[in-house]
């Protein structure tokens, strides 16, 4: 059986066919034959008991007459009977009266008539009988046989049957190469497909079913382990390219953001080492302090971006939500690019709607998000192109479009425009710089106003076309008047008083002359050169928003500043003094610095 194991299924399926018909043939022959060998010597032994009783009886007038030529011409008769050898007769003294050999070699007859005795073994048979006249015995009747009759048929029948075995056998054979396509042909095609799919490697090929039979339902498992195990090759070699991918972009982003950190610095440093080689002259120094505040921005833009895309995917973001005019906005981001857009002579045109666009959202990250829509526009619009903006105001919200006839967006690269540092040309010599993060703000800010903001252009060259929807703002229920606080004895009024006080300080100085506050040692010495006032103004526009945002009711903020009234009153005080503080953050509010124990003032 071992020799099978290895052996083609056909192969097997043959040698089963025929060694299952070859065994059934011998064992048929030989019930066959064993029944013909009992069969024939049972007809030779009853043959010869026939002819023992007419041979007797022949013989009983020759023994009567003493007439030993007449017994001996009746025996001679037997000598035609090839299945007998040997006949005796023997008178009733016992004496041999008469004997016939067919064969003049063979044994002659005993000395003495044997007892009666009807025998047959495996070669002879062998029959003695009394020869009477009438009760009387007047003699004895002895022959012996053989079973040569009986051998030729059994190996007639013997040469009969291996014909016919070996007839079956092919027949079998036959048969057998027909009938196990029916099993083998569904079984070798599966092998034969596993076979290209492991040497080829393509999970695409799949196993013909041929039955609805066991072997069929074969045939779909392993056509669905397939399917899986491709789905499984498709995901993981997506997979393997995204990886890819991503480390391209990183590597990309990594060689943008190290140029684009050093092309601001190599300016900052080579007009500090002017500045210090020889005394500039009045034009020399203006140009480099115009240099150095541009290169400045730039990077503060830069470091800003990246620190959005932290707050973004670490969740930090924060938002200050409040009902405005969206439209204005949308003004004021124009007033600002402005200057950008014509110094590449492009022209900026706004069509607003008569309706009012209300939103509720974060009026700086709005304003950051139209500016780098803006800025996106003018970035890649060529000297003379122009850029149309367009509001519009309905009941469920408002909706900015930025289109610019600039240098379009190829149809491959508009699936990945808002993805964080994605360029759709990443190269070191590519024409426009940037990082990439400036759309990738603008989709998240946006979505975290329930927002929407989508590409369309229609190929390179063709201009790109930006629109952003924001849901318009619903307002809420009137709530219900507060019970005084312990913010101070007056409670709400006084509350309401600070800050209208804090709204005059915070916005007495424009947002982009706005100094933040540092505890760094080289910015504290910087501080400490520049006006009080404008510090004194932070300071209030910082407690404003802390007071807005419900900060001003935690334990370190009322150590900290006490109640309202001295609040102002240490914020007048700054005003008029010298300014040496130490930072403290508040825990409510981790993005606002704000002073704490001006001790040098004398206003602890």
């Amino acid at each position: 059986m071992r020799s099978l194991r290895d052996v083609p299924i056909r192969r097997k399926l043959t040698t089963i066919g025929i060694a299952t018909s070859g065994c059934a043939l011998l064992i048929i022959t030989g019930v066959f034959l064993a029944t013909t060998y009992l069969v024939v010597r049972r007809s030779v032994r009853s043959d010869m008991i026939t002819q023992a009783a007419i041979v007797a009886d022949n013989t009983t007038a020759a023994l009567a007459f003493a007439d030993a030529d007449a017994a001996t011409e009746t025996l001679q008769a037997l000598r035609a009977k090839r299945s007998i050898d040997l006949a005796c007769v023997y008178d009733s003294g016992g004496a041999l009266f008469a004997q016939s050999r067919r064969v003049e070699t063979g044994p002659p007859c005993p000395g003495e008539p044997p007892a009666d005795v009807d025998e047959i073994t495996f070669d002879i048979v062998r029959e003695a009988r009394a020869i009477r006249l009438g009760a009387r015995r007047i003699g004895t009747l002895y022959l012996v046989g053989n079973l040569d009759e009986v051998w030729q048929r059994m190996a007639i029948q013997t040469a009969a049957s291996l014909v016919g075995i070996v007839l079956a056998s092919l027949a079998a054979f036959f048969i057998a190469r027909r009938l196990q396509d029916v099993i083998a042909g569904p079984v070798v095609t599966l092998a034969e497909t596993a076979g290209k799919i492991s040497s080829r490697g393509d999970y695409s090929l799949r196993a013909e079913k041929q039955s609805a039979d066991e072997v069929g339902t074969l045939v779909d498992a392993f056509n669905e382990m397939v399917g899986q195990v491709q789905r499984r090759e498709t995901e993981r070699t997506a997979l393997l390219r995204r990886e890819q991918e991503a480390n391209r972009l990183k590597d990309e982003f990594l060689a943008a953001l190290s140029h684009e950190l050093r092309t601001p610095l190599n300016a900052i440093l080579g007009w500090i080492q002017i500045l210090r080689a020889a005394p500039p002259s009045a034009e020399t120094y203006e140009r480099a302090l115009g240099s150095l505040e541009r290169n400045a921005r730039a990077q503060t833009r830069l470091i800003e971006d990246l620190l959005d895309v932290s707050r973004i995917i670490s969740g930090k973001l924060h938002l200050n939500f409040t009902p405005l005019d969206f439209g204005g906005v949308v003004e004021s981001s124009i007033d600002v690019i402005r200057p950008a857009a014509q110094a590449k002579q492009i022209e900026i045109g706004m069509t607003r709607g008569s309706a009012v666009c209300r939103v509720n959202g974060d009026v700086d990250r709005l304003r950051q998000v139209v500016w780098n829509l803006l800025s996106n526009a003018v970035k890649f619009t060529p000297h003379g192109g122009r850029i149309d903006v367009t509001i519009n105001a309905s009941a469920s919200g408002c909706e900015l479009a930025v289109h610019d006839n600039g240098i379009g967006i190829a149809p491959e690269f508009l699936p990945y425009v808002f993805d964080r540092f994605r360029q759709a040309d990443g190269s070191m010599t590519r024409q426009h710089g940037g990082l990439g993060l400036g759309l990738a703000i603008v989709r998240e800010i946006t979505l975290a106003h329930n927002g929407q903001v989508r590409v369309e252009s229609a190929g390179t060259g063709e201009g790109t076309t930006f629109i952003l929807s924001l849901p318009a703002f619903v307002p809420a229920a009137a709530p219900a008047p507060a019970a005084a606080s312990d913010n101070g004895a007056g409670g709400t009024p006084r509350l309401t008083a600070v800050a209208i006080f804090l709204s005059v300080l915070a916005f007495m100085v424009p947002a982009g002359r706005h100094l933040p506050i540092d505890s760094a040692p080289d910015w504290l010495q910087t501080l400490s050169n520049i006006n009080p006032l404008t510090h004194a103004v932070n300071a209030a526009r910082a407690l404003f928003f802390s007071w807005r945002n419900g900060a001003w009711g935690s334990g370190h903020a009322r150590a900290a500043w006490g109640t309202p009234e001295g609040m102002i009153r240490r914020v007048a005080s700054w005003a008029s003094s010298g300014w040496t503080c130490t930072m403290r953050r508040l825990p409510a509010r981790p993005l606002i610095d704000v002073p704490n124990d001006c001790s040098a003032a004398g206003l602890a």
